[in-house]
């Protein structure tokens, strides 16, 4: 069985920001991604990631089978995790940038 959703997730309008909503996948501490690498400390939930994408999970409902597949939606960091994770530089300064 394979289900086409239409909007980004299945969740209903009113519990997006709500904080029962958000569920954390990974969280690692600064001087360890600085000394073994962004890769290195995502590199487990990407390939869980990559997995539910491809194989799925096999659910058992009243005796019948069905395959979900699922994906990442969002990421919420603060700006210099969300610089990190998306390659951008990680300065932040008042003033003048430069090009």
């Amino acid at each position: 069985m394979h289900v086409n959703c239409e909007q980004t997730g299945n969740t209903e309008q009113r519990y997006l920001s709500t904080l029962k909503s958000f569920h954390v996948a990974c969280i690692a501490e600064a001087c360890h991604v600085k000394r073994y690498g962004l890769n290195k400390a995502l590199k487990r939930l990407i390939n869980d990631i990559s997995c539910l994408e491809s194989a799925g999970v096999a659910v058992t409902v009243d005796g019948n089978v069905h395959r979900l597949y699922d994906s990442l939606a969002t990421v919420c960091a603060d700006n210099l995790a969300s610089h990190e994770i998306s390659g951008f530089r990680l300065c932040f300064s008042l003033g003048h940038v430069p090009h």
